[in-house]
């Protein structure tokens, strides 16, 4: 399933109650789909939220705000629903047929990771590295 509500641009916050607005607004419709579809499923299903500005990858990327929430809310989704697999793919939203093509490849993966970000047609996904306290 592939859900693009949260593909779209960055809100003029003016105040706190706006902000409050779109933060619920923004993984409401997640939370709902999710409780949707786990009530009338009862196979896992495979879930990729494509946002536009909900991962910071890189200096000068236009972080929306009111979009971070769903990281967490996205990785809680499995943990709740064994086998569930769900993805949050940020892009740039600019080239439609270059945002398609890395939706499809995204889609068409034989095993998705959470988190993946496209900036300028390169992929990106996070990952831990052992370190040591400086």
């Amino acid at each position: 399933m592939l859900h693009l509500w949260n593909v779209s641009d960055k809100e003029d916050i003016v105040d706190p109650a706006q902000f409050k607005e779109l933060h619920a607004s923004t993984g409401q419709s997640i939370l709902y789909l999710y409780q949707a579809l786990r009530q009338a499923n009862k196979e896992p299903i495979r879930l990729v939220v494509v946002t536009k500005g909900g991962q910071f990858v890189k200096p000068g990327d236009d972080l929306h705000v009111e979009k971070t929430p769903l990281v967490g809310l996205l990785k809680t989704i499995p943990q709740e629903w064994e086998g569930a697999e769900v993805s949050h793919l940020d892009i740039e939203a600019e080239d439609v047929e270059q945002d398609a093509k890395h939706i499809a490849e995204e889609l068409s993966a034989i095993h998705i990771k959470a988190e993946v970000s496209y900036r300028n047609g390169d992929r990106f996904v996070p990952k831990l590295e052992k370190s040591q306290y400086d």
